[in-house]
């Protein structure tokens, strides 16, 4: 078929097909929040073929998690066998601290075994990560602040904070009120739910 044929014709589909990809588009920015996938992957990909292709930062990256596991270790025996920050016994300090805004393990019951280790572990992994989105000769500034970014989204997810198996607080929370807690979030959750599928933002 010759294309000449439609010059100066407009395509019946035009309309059709700029309203559906419009749509689409609409649903990929709901489920994602705005954030763009195809950005997304150009910026992975630019930070995982850089970090590939630089074995210095892979060696450091690597000695970094060995003095991080030697340290969470070294804290947990000290602190089974002292108790967690004992007095006058630095090595029951915790073997990382917080961010000064991250409040989520200032509750003591975060010091007890075994949600010590959840905690520090997962700030350690945390601090990690950090290091290994950030400083990687070649990745635009751009790039790594959006890598940076979506790891610690994806890491604040798995926090032990979330789960009831991990969170000695919401624990507490849950025997006393007799699991009234659990009923009212899930009412709550299902309010939320509700109100992202009518393209409506949430409470508040």
């Amino acid at each position: 078929m010759n294309d000449e044929t439609d010059a100066g014709r407009p395509d019946p589909l035009d309309g059709a097909a700029e309203t559906l990809d419009r749509a689409a588009y609409a649903m990929v920015a709901q489920a994602t929040h705005g954030l763009s996938p195809a950005t997304l992957a150009q910026a992975y990909f630019d930070w995982a073929m850089h970090l590939a292709a630089s074995p210095g930062k892979q060696v450091q990256l690597a000695a970094k998690a060995g003095r991080k596991n030697l340290r969470l270790l070294d804290y947990l025996l000290h602190s089974a066998t002292q108790g967690a920050n004992a007095e006058g016994c630095d090595a029951c300090k915790p073997a990382i601290t917080p961010l000064p805004q991250d409040h989520r393990f200032n509750n003591p019951m975060w010091s007890h075994w075994p949600y010590n280790l959840y905690s520090q572990a997962f700030l350690l992994n945390q601090q990690w990560w950090h290091a290994a989105t950030s400083g990687v000769m070649g990745v635009g500034k751009h790039h790594e602040a959006m890598v940076s970014f979506a790891a610690r989204q994806l890491l604040d997810t798995l926090a032990p904070t979330n789960f009831i198996a991990t969170n000695p607080e919401l624990q507490k929370r849950i025997v006393d009120t007799n699991g009234q807690c659990l009923i009212d979030g899930a009412a709550l959750w299902f309010e939320d739910f509700e109100r992202s599928a009518r393209g409506e933002p949430p409470v508040g």
